[in-house]
């Protein structure tokens, strides 16, 4: 008789512990579209930044030329 609560105790802990993980590697799953995310987010602003500093050294150098 013991063995019956015994066994319900142990299928709910399994059940339970089937869970966490399943969740955990939904969470994990999430942070990793983030992280990508977040990386074609910097890349796109690593090109306009330089993309700026290359206009801007232009005009730079178009305004020195026509400097007297």
């Amino acid at each position: 008789m013991k063995t019956l609560p015994s066994l319900i105790v142990l299928i709910s802990l399994t059940a339970c512990g089937a869970e966490v993980v399943g969740t955990a590697a939904v969470q994990a799953e999430a942070r990793k579209q983030e992280i990508e995310a977040a990386k074609q987010i910097e890349a796109q602003y690593r090109q306009q930044t330089e993309q700026a500093m290359r206009q801007g050294m232009q005009r730079l150098q178009e305004a020195e030329g026509k400097s007297p």
